[in-house]
């Protein structure tokens, strides 16, 4: 049997199909890891230890040097007047709008929160420290006071200042010792007999009233609606709440934010510069990073968690260049200048550049595969595109795996030095400390992980083109007939 050696040419272009092809595997594997690695999700932990080596490394004392306070604020987003309070401004409203204004808005929602969640839930939404103990103190002082006072009124005329809702309590008390009883009908306010047995009837009707208005504060108008069944009394209830009590609960928050008026003052002029800065020039000036209150009462901890959690968002949306803007001292600002490529490296726009190279690559790996696959014979069809797989493959997979072993303990390596002073080699392997060091385990772990997957999908198409030839040579021949 004659056997055609297959022509020169094709063996040069199935060479160059594979070579060409674990060049463009190499690069494409971790170019897919990268990309996973910078989906936001994953990048922000990765940004904010980077960010915590760099800027408080090994022998620091522990606490951030002061970043610029202000808004966090992009112009088309809308504007939290007040931080924690979760009452917003759009931007298309924010050059007519006053501090005064911007107080009312903010006590109008605070009052409406109260009376439709109640003053514990509404406290709770709070973030800024002093505002909520603030907010606190008024609300269980003259707030309650206000509410009892005004429930009083509008609820003691329907019946209950002449005894004529009066349940018979005493009753109660006799069949259940020393359980609490339900003094008006309608009204499902247990209370201790021995507490209003030496009540008249008028005072009986404001104790329960009362008892109903600070359900009111605590715990909503839902709940204190729950517990009137009498209709007329439950209109008035509403009525109250709906009317002079809210109005008067707002008219007392609004003197609580009179002490923060500067505060507001100060954030609406600054989203006021950046939309002009916006409009003048077609950028953004750099702005603040945080309200300075906002690091009111935290641990130095708390504080260096908030911070490097600020400085990792503006990281990921602009790179090192946004983190310098808003960093007040030098040294800081020096290394972080040496860290600026490995920041710049988990960006959004370098997630952008590697998912859209990921994509270039990938096509041009897969033409390959299949230009390699035409061009072998045989089991080689199955074989020659397994090892270039594997081949391609197996150099990053021991390298990463290498790294992850070798990697310093998280926050013990030091910011690379100057190249020049250094040297290449030299500069290479501090900042491959510092990349290790700075990276969760499980970043490295997820880079091993692809590396070791495609290999063992290129060495699976070896091993099977090897079982599919040493089966068709172990495969009995069928003679001929003739």
């Amino acid at each position: 049997m004659i056997v055609r050696e297959p022509p020169g040419w094709r063996i040069d272009a199935k060479w160059f199909s594979g070579v060409l092809l674990v060049i463009v595997l190499a690069a494409v594997i971790p170019l897919l890891s990268f990309s996973q690695l910078t989906i936001r999700e994953r990048a922000m932990p990765l940004l904010e230890g980077v960010l915590r080596l760099t800027l408080l490394p090994p022998g620091s004392d522990g606490t951030m040097a002061e970043v610029r306070t202000g808004l966090g604020f992009t112009p088309g987003d809308r504007l939290e007047l007040l931080p924690g309070t979760e009452v917003y401004a759009e931007s298309d409203e924010l050059g007519g709008l006053s501090a005064e204004v911007a107080a009312t808005r903010i006590a109008d929602e605070l009052s409406t929160r109260v009376l439709q969640d109640g003053a514990a839930a509404t406290g709770e939404r709070l973030a800024e420290a002093e505002f909520a103990a603030r907010f606190g103190r008024v609300v269980s002082g003259p707030g309650t006071s206000l509410v009892r006072a005004t429930l009083v009124t509008e609820m003691m005329p329907a019946g209950l200042d002449n005894g004529s809702r009066l349940a018979n309590w005493r009753l109660q008390a006799q069949q259940s010792p020393g359980e609490p009883v339900q003094p008006i009908v309608g009204v499902f306010v247990r209370l201790p007999a021995g507490e209003i047995e030496p009540l008249s009837s008028r005072e009986i009707g404001e104790r329960v009233v009362t008892a109903l208005a600070d359900v009111l504060v605590e715990d909503g108008l839902p709940a204190a609606r729950e517990l009137v069944s009498n209709r007329n009394l439950l209109l008035r209830l509403e009525e109250a709440a709906s009317g002079p009590i809210e109005v008067r609960l707002r008219e007392l928050f609004e003197t609580v934010l009179l002490f923060r008026e500067e505060m507001l003052s100060e954030r609406l002029e600054l989203a006021r510069e950046a939309l002009q800065s916006l409009e003048s020039s077609g950028s953004i000036e750099s702005l603040p990073l945080l309200q300075g209150e906002e690091l009111a009462g935290l641990s130095p901890d708390e504080a260096n968690s908030l911070v490097l959690d600020r400085l990792a968002r503006s990281a990921y949306r602009g790179g090192s260049a946004a983190v310098s803007d808003v960093l007040t001292e030098p040294s800081q600002r020096g290394r972080l200048l040496q860290a600026a490529p490995l920041i710049d490296a988990l960006s959004a726009r370098a997630h952008r550049d590697y998912l859209r190279n990921t994509w270039l690559l990938g096509t041009l790996a897969a033409l390959l595969l299949v230009a390699l696959a035409l061009l072998s014979r045989g089991w080689g069809r199955l074989a020659n595109p397994g090892l270039a797989i594997a081949v391609a493959a197996a150099g990053g997979a021991l390298l990463f795996t290498k790294l992850a072993q070798l990697a310093p303990a998280s926050g013990s390596a030091a910011v690379p030095g100057n190249l020049a002073a250094q040297g290449v080699f030299g500069y290479l392997v501090q900042l491959a400390a510092f990349v290790t060091a700075s990276l969760p385990g499980d970043a490295l772990s997820l880079v091993v992980r692809n590396h070791l997957a495609i290999l063992i999908a290129g060495v699976s198409l070896v091993v099977l083109s090897l079982i599919l030839a040493l089966a068709q040579r172990l495969r009995p021949r069928r003679r001929s007939l003739i």
